[in-house]
């Protein structure tokens, strides 16, 4: 066992940015006295590398695992790039960037096919078992100690994917057989936060949760992913596939009695509404009444279930198992239709004109996930640019460890003569405000920021309607005009899709006049993404982005009215909005000699302002309602 190191011998540069050294002594003090950590620094900082370097020397020393949580596939690749950095003759770092299994999936078959994620998994399970697939087959037969040899150093999900071509392995099980020779992963969010997956990872780790440090990245979306892992949908496609798969195997009839009857209770319900809702239901109610009309105890019949699966051979396991999940959920309706902490609804989505819907549980309490992590790891550090503490700690309980909490608020390194931050008086997205002659007006002060930026402009709207209404009104015309190429986020859209979107636009910014990219705040686009230089030059935040006040957001307020001291439309619905803003906001500085313009298009972000991240709001400036007023301000910033 390795002692007495420190984070000199894990720091991979030569010089420290200020105020870095001093961070990383503080993170590494926390680690080593068990403490959970929260870390708030502007992007440019290089927290990436301050969290790595404070948290190796005890990691080394006490031989503990590394968990790095990263949202993006850009900012896991980052991490990776650090510890090969890090990686010396001295210190032979083993790390590993993980993905999920359809991307790590080689099977043209199975890829072509198109399927859910659910079906992908039980199609992938099938052909396992029937060794009709050549990869995991030439994995299971072929695999040698040697093949370990080639990654005895830090190795993105890229890497591990190439070699797995040429092998011709299954590339996301050799991941699991070699994932327990590495001191470090990164992987997603879901890996941790979702309790049955993280049972199965700490599994083949070889390890617990009290011997890992966890580093989460980007930690403003913890809420969410704790919120959304305890949540569950069914919907009514699964329904009809859980039918189908009745039909070819012999279970008692009643079970297909109970799944008919859900499939005409939604599609009843869904025909009554035209548009986009979600209906509050009773789940008590709702669940007595569906015993009593097909005249069976729920409750038993999914305790039954569960015996005559014990009894089937595992072929028949698979073919069945959207049953067994069809089972869980009602079993998860049964443990939650009594608590304050979840909501019950119908959800029904028109899109494209067609309509889907599903029976939703929705989560509302994201503590019930989070302080069982942030309690048993041996530290659990967080890393933002743009949280509050306050809302964090209290949203998530990090502070609830037994062993301490520390908090660390770094100053900005960015120069003030490098950030023009503007709120634009006179124009609002507020719903009743939106007309022609607002939108009109809006593309007018959007015009005057695009002809004064030298290259890149993002226009992040606060919703999809929002971005729809703007084109609708002219703002293509105005963006070709200006000689600029348009890049537009679509909903939906792939991985690859938008990957090759940003990789054009951020192209268009070494050409003569740049690009718009058209996208929305909460986006991967305005959150996950980094736009250096003339990747992208100025960013304007059009509107506040709110979520509609539907009955889930009611009851998410109301809850947390009860939960955190009548504090539920801050906690709830404003800071989430004003959340998404400032993730938006910081997209075109990253680093510490960029020079960009943040431009927030809606006048009630002057009434928001405490809520604007600290190292914008301290050099807004208010642009009254008139003509060519931001032009005065952004015209000669640049050169």
């Amino acid at each position: 066992m390795v002692t007495n190191l420190s984070y000199m011998d894990f720091f991979p540069y030569h010089s420290f940015r200020p105020e870095q050294q001093e961070i990383i002594r503080e993170i590494e003090l926390s680690v080593r006295l068990k403490k959970n950590i929260l870390l708030v620094s502007p992007s440019g900082a290089g927290k990436t590398v301050t969290a790595l370097s404070a948290i190796l020397p005890q990691a080394y020393e006490s031989e503990l695992k590394i968990i790095y949580l990263c949202r993006t596939h850009t900012q896991s690749d980052r991490v990776i790039n650090e510890l090969k950095k890090i990686y010396s003759s001295k210190f032979k770092i083993i790390g590993l960037s993980l993905r999920g299994r359809s991307e790590m999936c080689l099977n043209f078959s199975l890829l072509n096919s198109k399927l859910t994620p659910m079906d992908a998994m039980l199609t992938c399970s099938d052909l396992r078992i029937n060794e009709s697939c050549k990869y995991f087959n030439k994995l299971h037969n072929s695999r040698t100690p040697e093949d370990f040899s080639h990654f005895t150093s830090p190795r993105d999900a890229q890497e591990l994917i190439e070699y797995c071509k040429e092998k011709e392995y299954c590339p996301y099980y050799f991941c699991k057989y070699i994932l327990n020779k590495a001191q470090i992963i990164v992987c997603n969010f879901q890996w941790m936060f979702n309790p049955s997956i993280r049972f199965q990872i700490l599994n083949l780790l070889a390890t617990c949760l009290e011997d890992c440090i966890v580093v989460i990245d980007e930690c403003h979306n913890v809420v969410d992913m704790a919120t959304k892992v305890r949540s569950h949908k069914l919907t009514l496609s699964f329904l009809e596939s859980c039918l189908q798969d009745l039909e070819k195997n012999i279970l008692p009839s009643q079970y297909s009695r109970f799944v008919h009857y859900l499939i005409d209770l939604l599609k009843n319900k869904c025909n009554r509404h035209a548009t986009s809702i979600s209906i509050k239901l009773d789940p008590f109610n709702f669940l007595t009444n569906m015993s009593q009309c097909l005249e069976m105890n729920i409750a038993t019949e999914l305790d039954r279930l569960d015996i005559y699966f014990q009894k089937f051979p595992i072929k028949t396991r698979i073919e069945l198992n959207r049953m067994r999940i069809l089972a869980r959920f009602w079993q998860n309706w049964i443990e939650k239709c009594k608590s304050e902490r979840y909501f019950f609804c119908y959800h029904i989505i028109q899109k494209n004109n067609e309509k889907t819907i599903s029976l939703d549980v929705v989560a509302l309490e994201p503590r019930e996930v989070t302080i069982p992590l942030f309690r048993h790891t041996h530290a659990c550090i967080n890393l933002t640019g743009t949280v509050n503490p306050y809302i964090y700690k209290t949203l998530t309980g990090l502070d609830r460890k037994y062993s301490g909490y520390k908090e660390i608020i770094a100053n900005s390194p960015f120069q003030s003569k490098n950030i023009k931050a503007l709120i634009i008086e006179g124009v609002s997205t507020k719903l009743k405000k939106r007309t022609p002659i607002m939108y009109n007006k809006m593309i007018q002060k959007i015009e005057e920021v695009i002809e004064c930026t030298p290259a890149n402009v993002a226009i992040f709207c606060a919703s999809y309607e929002i971005l729809r209404d703007l084109i609708l009104n002219g703002l293509e015309e105005i963006i070709k005009k200006h000689g600029k190429k348009l890049c537009i986020e679509e909903p939906e859209m792939s991985g690859s899709k938008n990957a090759v979107l940003i990789q054009n636009y951020k192209n268009y910014g070494k050409s003569r006049n740049g690009a718009v990219l058209l996208g929305v705040c909460g986006g991967r686009n305005s959150e996950g993404e980094d736009y250096p230089g003339n990747d992208m030059n100025s960013v304007i935040i059009a509107g506040i982005p709110y979520h509609l006040l539907t009955p889930q957001a009611d009851a998410r307020i109301n809850y947390y009215n009860k939960a955190f001291f009548d504090q539920g439309w801050l906690l709830g619905y404003l800071y989430p909005a004003m959340q998404r803003a400032n993730q938006a906001a910081g997209r075109p500085i990253r680093k510490v000699k960029d020079k960009g313009a943040i431009i927030f298009l809606d006048s009630r972000f002057k009434s928001k302002k405490k809520w604007i991240s600290d190292w914008i709001r301290k050099e807004i400036e208010i642009v009254p309602d008139e003509i060519n007023g931001i032009t005065k301000r952004l015209k000669g910033f640049w050169l």
